[in-house]
């Protein structure tokens, strides 16, 4: 086994662990409690454990994921985040004119929480 790097989610989904030696990072689905294997580099495993720990302990510093980790497209970046795969982000999200799929624009400020 490689380098296991445990999160914790709360109630919502998105990443739980990454396995820096492998590459797998696992993601629990926030409405099934799925849990789902995703494959990446060691190396792309690395840098996703490295933000998700910059975003757990500060996440009002912590650098925007499609900054932090550009190798991911629209669709890995969500389900890392929530969860949710992309199709069912799209679907969720199909009648609202402000979504725009693949819209990789950085925004002007980060939302407040």
């Amino acid at each position: 086994m490689g380098n296991l790097m445990k999160f914790s989610v709360g109630v919502y989904g998105g990443l739980e662990r990454v396995d820096v030696g492998t590459g797998q990072c696992l993601i629990r689905h926030p409405e099934t409690n799925e849990l789902r294997i995703v494959n990446y580099t060691p190396e792309q495993a690395a840098e996703i454990a490295k933000w998700h720990e910059a975003r757990k302990a500060n996440r009002a510093s912590a650098p925007l994921i499609q900054n932090a980790l550009p190798f991911l497209n629209a669709d890995q970046r969500e389900e890392i985040l929530s969860g949710l795969p992309g199709s069912e982000f799209d679907e969720l999200f199909k009648d609202d004119d402000s979504y725009s799929k693949g819209d990789d624009k950085e925004p002007e400020s980060e939302p407040a929480f």
